[in-house]
This record gives structure tokens, sequence and C-alpha cells, in this order.
């Protein structure tokens, strides 16, 4: 069986040559140096060229100096202000300083005098009683812990309760209450804290 395997393959070979004529043997020939020399080129100049992609431009602006006169500086911070719990402030804050000023200056008969008559609103020199020039300021150390407000408004209602060093306790009059409203008190109060000394 071996030998008639053999014998068609030994069959079939001589066939094939016999068809094909005789078996060529391929010849590996040495490329030409310049055409490869060509060919890279070539490859290289297609492989190198870039593809352009475009870049879409930044939204982040550029920073720029601001000039030293711009800069800008911390404000400085404020105290809060604290409203003064007497509700003096309020009631003469909101009162007419215009009236204050003719009561101020009104004849009284009950007493036989004005306020005008013992202070001083112009100089700061004193009268019978003491001037009330620049009183806004003055009456705020008077007593301690005492606003402006509430030391001239004892004053008038209970004027012997403290007595200004260099004057005579007795002198003002106590009964102010029996002539005078307290809406018109305050509205001397208010008379009163606008007398200030111009600058």
């Amino acid at each position: 069986m071996k030998h008639i395997l053999r014998a068609v393959f030994l069959l079939v070979v001589a066939l094939v040559v016999v068809a094909c004529g005789t078996a060529v043997t391929p010849v590996f020939e040495e490329p030409d140096e310049e055409a490869v020399v060509e060919a890279e080129s070539q490859v290289l100049e297609v492989a190198v060229q870039p593809t352009e992609t475009p870049i879409p431009p930044t939204s982040t602006p550029e920073p720029t100096a601001i000039p030293a006169t711009e800069v800008p500086t911390e404000a400085p911070t404020e105290e809060p202000t604290v409203a003064p719990s007497d509700p003096l402030v309020r009631l003469i804050a909101s009162r007419d300083a215009a009236n204050g000023e003719a009561l101020f200056n009104q004849m009284y008969s009950e007493l036989g005098f004005a306020c005008a008559t013992c202070h001083h609103v112009a100089v700061p020199e004193n009268l019978i009683g003491p001037t009330m020039l620049n009183i806004r300021e003055i009456a705020a150390t008077r007593v301690e812990g005492e606003i402006a407000e509430r030391y001239l408004y004892n004053s008038i209602v209970n004027p012997n309760d403290y007595i200004v060093e260099g004057f005579v306790e007795g002198v003002m009059p106590a009964n102010w209450t029996d002539v005078l409203t307290d809406p018109e008190i305050y509205d001397i109060i208010a008379y009163l804290l606008t007398l200030e000394e111009d600058a």
C-alpha cells in the first residue's frame, strides 16, 4: 500500500513539472538605491504633513493692571450706632425747636421772668444761671451715665437734683411743670440742643 501511495505521489509531481515546465528559482536582486530614497521621501512627505485642527480661543480675559489711583482701599469699619434706650431721645428729636425758642424767650406771668432772663444762648459767659451755648456737649458730661436730653429734662423739672458748680440751690424755679406741658418742655430742649458755637 505504501508503495502505491508513493508511486501516485511521484506521478503527481512529474505531471506538475511537465505541465509547468522547468521550476524557476526566484532570484533576489538588490534594489536600486536612488529608487529606494525617492520612494522613502515620497512616503515621508505624505507622513510629515500635519493636519490643521483649529483651536478655539479661550474666553479667559487677560488680567489688566489697576492704576494705583484706582486701587480700592478697604472702607473703615464703622462702629454700629446703638440707639439710646432713653425714650426722651426719640420724643425730643421729633419736637419743634422753633416753638422751643419762642417758649424760651416768652415772659411767664406766673414766674415774672423768661428762661432767657437767666440763661445766655449766644455767648459762653454765665448769667444768673449757666449759659446754654454748646449745652448739648456740656450736658452730656454733667451727670455720669446721663445723656444730654435726660440731664436737661431733669434740670427743668427737678432743678435742685443737680446744682452746677458755682451756682446756688433754689434759684431755678422748681414749678415749671405747673407752667409748661411736657411737649412744651420737649420743644425747649429741642431748641437748646441746637445752640452750638459757630466754628
